[in-house]
């Protein structure tokens, strides 16, 4: 803007940041405890918040004492309601009602409580399922986990079943156009509690708490008995014979990808064709998916790679970092496969090339320049960015049938996930899953 409102910035951030922060308005001998007291409300919250710091305090010397105390995650300002309390009132919902059910996804600070919802879960025993970008929060070995719920484009179709709860527990969830197939598979609200990892309702609360005292004190025999044995099972996913030499189309390559999956993998799935035909992955134990249940705005995801593997290798966790994304999409970040090569980060990168904006294609012109993307050579781009760093293996090709593919999904790269391994998936421009063009078509109408 080029003016001297500096601070607007810091006004913009207000809009949509749980906290702000000037340090220009802030003495030395502040600075550590109101840095603290806005990282405790970020975690609080799991929001964003903003803290402003000038080029000319910079250098400022603090004191480090506060670096020893650890970040209390609850601050004194809030006042939480009797976890006991709230516990036995949603138990006695529970036993009150004929058809309830468990929906898991993951905003609102749900991922910090998935421990306790799993234990809850499996206790229980009540019928759970998870909206798109909530795969993975439940354990899918879990007999009474019923996989993620679509309505007609998933594996099963549990419109009915959840239409017809009468009590709905919905830990984290994100309703949107997006995961609710333009709102047609939306639950009723007044059957649902909207729980997250502080609220429940409008009421603050400690939910890991409550989910621990709902554990201890749940009397299952209160519990209704509900028969599902006609529910499917998501696990059953599609068979077809492999042939060899055929293209590659997306039905095919995310169930034969799923196939080759390992535990605690973390699979990302950037918003392209890959966040609907990844998602209904069966992950294998102690895995985890990402994926957007809001926004389709796409190029985040390179770099969401390169930070989850590097979360991974601080923490010292076991697992691969695996990318699906479109070509559109890694064309808009593709720099950051540079910051890849130079940390040495181990990840595995699938780009869908299918020449464009495929799901655009089927919202709104098919066959329009505005969906096609520039042709790039994908398995050169490493070479772009220099020599390998030494002992960093990278591994980087295009594949264009069943057999190329296979030949990646049983090399040593992708089996222990270690350096770069970059795949071009050729695919064709108009091919997408049949059930999602359903999907897409209906959002054509309605814009």
């Amino acid at each position: 803007m080029a003016d001297s409102r500096i601070g607007v910035y810091r006004e913009i951030a207000e809009k949509f940041t749980v906290a702000q922060l000037d340090l220009a308005e802030t003495t030395a001998e502040e600075v550590p405890a109101q840095i603290d007291r806005v990282l405790s409300q970020a975690l609080h919250h799991s929001r964003p918040v903003y803290i402003e710091m000038p080029s000319d305090v910079v250098e400022t010397e603090i004191l480090s004492d506060k670096l020893d105390d650890p970040i209390d995650p609850n601050p004194n300002t809030v006042r939480n309601l009797d976890a006991g309390k709230m516990a036995q009132s949603l138990l006695q919902k529970l036993y009150s009602a004929k058809r309830p059910l468990i929906l898991v996804d993951r905003a609102e600070g749900a991922e910090t409580v998935r421990q306790q919802i799993n234990e809850f879960v499996q206790k229980s025993g009540i019928p759970t399922m998870s909206l798109p970008s909530g795969a993975s929060m439940v354990d899918s070995s879990l007999p009474n986990y019923f996989g993620v719920y679509s309505g007609s484009i998933g594996t099963v179709d549990l419109t009915s079943e959840v239409k017809s709860a009468d009590l709905i527990l919905a830990f984290g969830c994100q309703f949107s156009d997006t995961q609710t197939l333009g709102w047609e598979v939306l639950p009723e609200r007044n059957v649902m509690t909207l729980i997250g990892r502080n609220h429940i309702e409008d009421e603050p609360v400690n939910v890991q708490h409550v989910l621990k005292k709902m554990f201890q004190e749940l009397d299952n025999t209160r519990l209704p008995l509900q028969d599902t044995s006609s529910w499917g099972d998501f696990r059953n996913q599609p068979q077809f014979e492999v042939y060899p030499k055929a293209y590659i189309i997306q039905d095919e390559f995310y169930i034969h990808l799923n196939k080759h999956l390992q535990p605690n993998d973390t699979v990302i799935l950037g918003n392209a064709t890959p966040i609907i035909g990844g998602r209904d992955l069966v992950l294998p134990p102690s895995s985890q998916l990402i994926a957007s249940g809001m926004w389709f705005s796409i190029g985040h995801m390179l770099p969401a790679a390169l930070g989850v593997s590097q979360a991974k290798a601080v923490m010292k966790s076991r697992g691969r970092t695996i990318l699906l994304d479109g070509d559109g999409s890694f064309q808009m970040t593709a720099q950051e496969l540079s910051t890849i090569i130079h940390q040495r980060a181990n990840v595995i990168i699938f780009i869908i090339n299918n020449s464009g904006y495929t799901y655009e294609r089927y919202i709104h012109g098919m066959n329009e320049a505005y969906n096609d993307v520039a042709s790039w050579n994908y398995s050169a781009a490493p070479l772009l960015f220099g020599d390998a760093p030494a002992n960093y293996p990278i591994q980087s090709c295009k594949v264009r049938n069943m057999e190329e593919l296979d030949e990646i999904l049983n090399s040593e790269g992708f089996i222990k996930g270690k350096g770069l391994t970059l795949v071009d998936v050729e695919m064709d421009m108009y091919d997408i899953s049949e059930k999602a063009k359903v999907l897409f078509e209906l959002a054509g109408k309605q814009l």
